[in-house]
């Protein structure tokens, strides 16, 4: 199940196997120490042209919390079965979410739009 309000989502990569991938401080520090590089340039990278090693090491990363038994070499595997594009659609989604303010994930989570606001004091 995608919770984008704690910053996490669904991986689908079999009908028996579902991953929930968890982008937390944690996650992203690993990712950070890993591939020595900030999360922000991961960022651009995975959104641009993502190298491999780089979609294997935030796969993996993103894994641990909930999967402790998935290795990198698993990572890779599930990328070559889920699809290359499924799966770093899945990546940008878990890093957006990572980053947006506590109410504009409840928001894009939810699907409701933040609240505007109204006219203050009487009108004339």
């Amino acid at each position: 199940m995608t919770n984008l309000l704690r910053a996490e989502v669904s991986l689908e990569v079999s009908k028996d196997e579902v991953l929930s991938l968890v982008f937390d401080f944690d996650t992203l520090v690993s990712v950070e120490d890993q591939l020595d590089k900030s999360i922000f340039q991961i960022m651009a990278q995975v959104q641009g042209a993502p190298r491999l090693g780089l979609l294997r090491a935030l796969l993996w990363a993103a894994t641990r919390e909930r999967h402790p038994q998935i290795t990198p070499a698993r990572a890779g595997q599930i990328i070559q079965q889920v699809g290359l594009v499924k799966v770093t659609e899945k990546l940008v989604a878990g890093l957006k979410a990572s980053q947006a303010p506590p109410d504009e994930s409840a928001g894009a989570a939810e699907g409701v739009a933040d609240p505007q606001p109204g006219p203050t004091g009487p009108s004339t």
